[in-house]
C-alpha cells in the first residue's frame, strides 16, 4: 500500500491505459523494436507540434487582448502541461511495450 495511491486506483488506471495501448500497437502491426521506436518519434514530434500550435494561438491572443493575458497564459500553460504529461505517459507505455513484448 502506497500513501500516494492507497487504494491502487492510479496503478489500475495506468495498467488499463497500457493494456489499451498494447492492443492498439498490436492491431497497428507494431511488431518490431524499430516500429515501436518510430511510434516514440511520432509522439515526440506531435508533442512539439502541439507546443507550437498553443504558442501560435496564445501569443496573438495575449497581444490582441492584454486584459485577458493572465487568463490566456494560465490556460495555455495548463494545455501544455496536459500535452506533456500525456506524451510522457505514452512514451513510458511504448518503452514498457518494447521491454515486455519486443524482447529480441
Amino acid at each position: 500500500m502506497s500513501l500516494n495511491d492507497p487504494f491502487g486506483r492510479v496503478r489500475q488506471k495506468q495498467q488499463s491505459n497500457y493494456d489499451t495501448l498494447r492492443e492498439s500497437l498490436k492491431r497497428a502491426g507494431v511488431n518490431s523494436r524499430d516500429d515501436a521506436e518510430r511510434v516514440q518519434t511520432r509522439i515526440r514530434r506531435r508533442t512539439w507540434r502541439a507546443l507550437w500550435v498553443v504558442l501560435l494561438i496564445l501569443v496573438p491572443v495575449v497581444w490582441l487582448f492584454p486584459q485577458a493575458g493572465t487568463v490566456g497564459i494560465v490556460l495555455g500553460a495548463l494545455v501544455l502541461l496536459w500535452v506533456f504529461v500525456t506524451a510522457l505517459s505514452g512514451q513510458r507505455h511504448v518503452k514498457r511495450y518494447i521491454e515486455e513484448e519486443l524482447q529480441d
